[in-house]
């Protein structure tokens, strides 16, 4: 998240490459391991868009102060 967020890629690039590679990875998961695999994609993405999400409020806090 901080390396995406230092290199300017954008919110929506990065979801659309966590959900390309999240596919991929789907293709050659086990069916009884897509549930926990899904949910691990997950569980990263929002640690990954927390940054994001405080670099905004950091913005937002110096914009509206």
């Amino acid at each position: 998240g901080r390396a995406a967020v230092a290199s300017g890629v954008s919110i929506l690039d990065l979801a659309r490459l966590h959900h390309d590679i999240l596919v991929e990875v789907l293709t050659d998961t086990r069916p009884d391991e897509i549930a926990e695999v899904a949910t691990a994609a997950s569980e990263f993405f929002v640690e990954v868009l927390s940054t994001f999400d405080m670099a905004q409020r950091v913005f937002l806090d110096r914009a509206g102060g």
